[in-house]
């Protein structure tokens, strides 16, 4: 086993080895791009990247996803090795690169630190186990160890109960009299390279007539890694507004898109038409658009406003309303 000391190291190594599998250049020796393609891979989505506006209890959520991830891959073929292979890598990164220097990073990641250096011990033996098996495979056969990967662009489908919509009102129907907004959590597993959402978790919640936060969350993650819940979007309601994705809005899907790029922020206007929306950003541009505005104005995505000219975001393709799914109401208030 390593210390966490050496992770680092290991992930440098690693960081190569994740976009030499990804991208196949097995045709030249590849100590001759070694440094390129370390800086790649760096640039790349394989590697979780610290961004202090996100709020750390995110990166939990998307440490506990992660780990659900990769208990739930399959790997009977080479497009899940590979699949697998960057899901262990995005957890080691994230462990190393973000949970030890975001700002907000204390006492209340105590519950969740053994628990996510363990895995990433683990996860790192497992990573060394796949390149060990890779280079051996290149070395001896010459031959490239894994097809093609899926185009990066492509969203898997997400399959949800539209009833779990309309149960999700009844819950914030006290809310919405008082016209404040009221807001809840989607998770769900990968199944058939499919994301079934079977839950929807209502958070303790701070809310007013523009915007709902969850609170105490600790409840919830706690919840979801006992279930090996992946979290795939969100749900809230705007009582007295129509159905589009507001700044801040924007701000709170940025953070769960970080955490999966199918990932669903589903709008409720009951007294509007259309009453429902599944909205995400566009990828890769609306999210790299929001970055840079977030970045030269660090109060964009604080206000209530509606940015619509900027065609950040679009409604949903890949999401599929099955009244047939099993779902439940999950209520931590």
């Amino acid at each position: 086993m390593h210390n966490i000391a050496s992770l680092k190291n290991q992930l440098c190594t690693l960081h190569f080895m994740s976009f030499f599998v990804k991208k196949r250049l097995m045709n030249k020796e590849f100590s001759e791009y070694k440094k390129k393609l370390i800086e790649v891979a760096d640039s790349s989505d394989i590697v979780c990247k610290l961004d202090n506006s996100i709020p750390f209890s995110k990166y939990v959520q998307m440490g506990i996803s992660l780990l659900s991830h990769i208990e739930n891959v399959e790997q009977t073929s080479p497009l899940q090795i590979e699949r697998y292979f960057i899901l262990l890598h995005r957890f080691c990164s994230l462990y190393t690169n973000i949970l030890s220097k975001h700002r907000d990073v204390g006492k209340r990641f105590q519950n969740h630190k053994l628990q996510f250096q363990q895995a990433c011990l683990k996860c790192i033996d497992k990573l060394e186990r796949i390149q060990e098996n890779e280079l051996k495979r290149y070395f001896m056969d010459q031959q490239p160890a894994l097809p093609n990967m899926e185009s990066s662009s492509t969203l898997r489908t997400i399959r949800i109960n539209p009833e779990l919509v309309d149960e999700f009102l009844t819950y914030a129907f006290e809310n919405m009299e008082k016209e404040i907004e009221f807001c809840g959590v989607l998770c769900g597993k990968l199944i058939s390279n499919q994301f079934i959402v079977d839950y929807c978790l209502l958070p303790k919640q701070t809310a007013n007539r523009d915007s709902c936060q969850a609170i105490n969350e600790d409840d919830l993650f706690t919840y979801q890694n006992d279930n090996q819940l992946i979290t795939v979007g969100w749900i809230h309601t705007h009582p007295t507004q129509t159905c589009f994705l507001s700044t801040v809005d924007l701000r709170t899907q940025y953070s769960y898109q970080l955490l999966l790029k199918e990932a669903i922020a589903i709008v409720c206007s009951p007294k509007f038409e259309p009453s429902i929306g599944a909205f995400h950003f566009k990828e890769p541009e609306g999210m790299n658009l929001f970055k840079k505005m977030s970045q030269k104005d660090p109060s964009f995505g604080k206000q209530h406003n509606h940015y619509e000219e900027f065609s950040l975001y679009e409604s949903c393709k890949y999401v599929v309303w099955d009244s047939k799914l099993q779902y439940r109401m999950i209520d931590f208030r």
